[in-house]
């Protein structure tokens, strides 16, 4: 988020990446590893059209103002719950 406000694409996308990889480590069997994937991922039209616009700022150049995809992302729902080490997703064999 500070990357947006700062209006930094290429440290928006380099810290967008790095907190989706992770928040989905150990849920999902690949991270998405480009701003494509992850908007195809969140399936938000609107956070579509702004990762699309970051992406283009970082390999094309050009002024990029983040704070409507600051705004979106603090839309997002809040991730569910993984389990703590200690906690397992599974039934117990033996009760």
């Amino acid at each position: 988020l500070k990357a947006c406000r700062e209006n930094d694409p290429r440290a928006a996308r380099r810290h967008l990446l790095a907190w989706v990889e992770a928040m989905e480590a150990g849920r999902v069997a690949s991270p998405p590893t480009g701003l494509n994937r992850l908007g195809r991922r969140i399936g938000n039209p609107e956070i579509e059209r702004l990762l699309r616009e970051l992406d283009r700022a970082c390999y094309a150049g050009g002024a990029w103002r983040g704070d409507a995809l600051a705004g979106a992302l603090c839309e997002l729902p809040a991730p569910t719950k993984r389990p703590s080490d200690g906690e397992s997703q599974l039934e117990p064999l033996y009760r």
